[in-house]
Order: structure tokens, then sequence, then C-alpha cells
């Protein structure tokens, strides 16, 4: 399982490039988290949702996580240990069927993890029975990606054989639109569908090679054997060469920000 082997790497501050855990906090924000409720976190990796989620429920509510990767979810465990928040809780299960009684939850959150899910649109209609009537979904994915990275011919994907035939059968929950049809379809009332911008910088290919091997793109690079390496390095430097500044080799994905309620129960 990639997010096992990355789980030590993965949401690192090491190389200076924060990413999951600034969007972390802007999903338990447009959730508005509020003290005494209780919210369940799926998908948490290294806890980016998780710690502002615990930070908002406050001693009075709770946080419930849950992660497929063993390592990833002792990690995060000893993080939330480490930071006295004993009302939030972090366990191994599948996000796509939680261990969660029905209507137990005020909010559920899941921070760009859906597409990784093998059933993006199954898992949200199971999602819906663990709210509570008037409960508050929150999800973050992908939204349009950079172009510059993402073209069929990019060096990385030429050098690993992958293609638009390999991407993750949960990615089709990233086309416009799908995911706000997936989360009609489940019987959640959407409230929120937004696009946010962000602009990564890196000093050069190969911080942003390190960076990455703590991210989902871990399964590409680990197909480059370590004597192609150099090769790899040089071919994606020339690659970005045009679109490097003074400030470095930039990455600019969007990112969607969704959330949705549910009303009462169906009859």
């Amino acid at each position: 399982m990639v997010f096992e082997r990355a789980a030590h790497d993965y949401d690192a501050d090491v190389h200076g490039i924060p990413f999951f855990r600034p969007l972390g906090r802007t999903l338990v924000s447009a959730a508005g988290v509020r003290p005494g409720e209780d919210v369940v976190d799926l998908a948490c990796g290294r806890g980016a949702v998780l710690i502002p989620a615990a930070e908002a429920t406050g001693p009075t509510g709770s946080v419930r996580a849950f992660d497929l990767a063993p390592t990833m979810v002792a990690l995060t465990a000893a993080d939330v240990a480490a930071r006295s928040l004993p009302w939030a809780t972090v366990a191994v299960a599948d996000a796509t069927n939680p261990p969660v009684e029905p209507a137990s939850a005020d909010v559920l959150l899941c921070g760009m993890g859906l597409f990784l899910l093998p059933d993006p649109v199954g898992a949200l209609a199971r999602w819906r029975g663990l709210l509570r009537p008037g409960g508050r979904l929150a999800v973050s994915v992908f939204g349009a990606p950079d172009p510059l990275w993402s073209r069929p011919d990019y060096p990385l994907r030429l050098a690993t054989g992958l293609g638009a035939a390999d991407r993750r059968p949960g990615q089709a929950i990233l086309a416009e639109g799908a995911l706000a049809r997936a989360l009609t379809a489940a019987g959640f009332e959407l409230t929120r569908d937004d696009l946010v911008a962000t602009d990564l910088v890196f000093r050069d290919v190969e911080h942003w090679w390190h960076w990455a091997w703590g991210t989902a793109v871990r399964s590409m690079l680990e197909k480059v054997d370590n004597a192609d390496l150099p090769a790899m390095i040089d071919d994606l430097t020339r690659w970005h060469a045009p679109s490097v500044d003074a400030g470095g080799l930039h990455w600019r994905p969007t990112i969607r920000i969704v959330t949705a309620t549910v009303g009462a129960p169906r009859g």
C-alpha cells in the first residue's frame, strides 16, 4: 500500500512545502465545526484535518478519525497524544465503510481523500447515513490540474508508462460537476462548491521530487529505477525550465471545497 510506505514522509514539513495542513484548516473552517460537536474524519492521513477539527470541537466534542494505513494511524495517534487532545481518536478502518454508528455524527470531513477511494459515489451514499438530521459534510478534492504538469507527454508519465488508462477508478469524481451530482444522488443538499487557487513553490525539480515521495505521486516515483534517476531529473528540469521564475518551480493546482447538509431521514 503506497500510503503505508509514505507514512513517515506524508505531509511532512521537512521540505518546507505546506500543502495538506493549510487545506485541512480551510476544510474545517468551511464545515463550520463548533465546540461540542461530534466529528468524523475519513481517510485522515497524518491529521491535517483531524488536528484543527479537534481544536474546534474542544473537549466537549469528539473527533473520530480513520485511515487504512496502520503506520499512518500510529504516527497520527502519537501526534494527537503529544498535543493533549484526548477527545480525538484514530483507528485503522476503510473510509468507504467506517465503523461509525448510523446518525451519530454532526460533521463528516474528508480532506483530499475521496478520489483515492475505489467507489467514491458509493462511499458518499453510505456516509449520508452516518450523519444526524441537519448534519454537515465537507470534502476537498483536486479541481483543475496545473496544465504543465498534467499533459500526457509529461516526462514522468512517459518514463513510468502511466497514462489516462492507469488513473485510479475514484478519480472520475474529479470531473467537472461529478461531485455535486454524486452528492445530490446520495441525498445531500449542496451548500458550497468553490475552487481555491494554490501555488506551491519548489527550489527546483529535485526539491519537488523529494517532497512528492510523501504524497500519492509516490506510486509513480517508485517506478523509476535508481539508475535512471539522474536522467529523469534532467528531463524534468528541461521540461519545466520555461516556467521557472526567480522564485523557483511552481505547481498550481486548484482545490475544490464542497460542503453539503442532510435533512430529515428518508422515509
